[in-house]
């Protein structure tokens, strides 16, 4: 196998198992291990007048690593919107146990 988009062939081919993604073109999307996408519906809450106006939303996280590197990120976005942000696994790992101490408080 020859080297993709400049990558060398032994990272290029040694994907995580999580990886769905072909690795066959010079196209960004083909630098990037990509896990399975997990969609969640929800609704977020803004300040408006003193109350919280909630609105429906719908997130999309998957697993990345760009090819030829160890470092993996969890990426998480809006469905149809322009808010997306990414976490390193450490970080996202932190933001899990966090989000489970505030949720026990109910």
């Amino acid at each position: 196998m020859g080297a993709v988009g400049g990558v060398e062939d032994d990272a290029a081919v040694s994907c995580p198992v999580w990886c769905e993604r072909d690795h066959d073109g010079v196209h960004y999307e083909d630098l990037v291990h990509h896990s399975r996408a997990h969609f969640v519906q929800g609704a977020s809450g803004d300040w408006s007048d003193g109350a919280i106006l909630a609105r429906s939303l719908a997130f999309v996280m998957h697993l990345e690593r760009p090819v030829g590197t160890t470092e993996t990120w969890v990426n998480l976005a809006e469905e149809e919107g322009l808010w997306q942000v990414r976490l390193d696994v450490a970080t996202a790992s932190k933001l899990l146990v966090a989000l489970r101490q505030v949720l026990n408080l109910l």
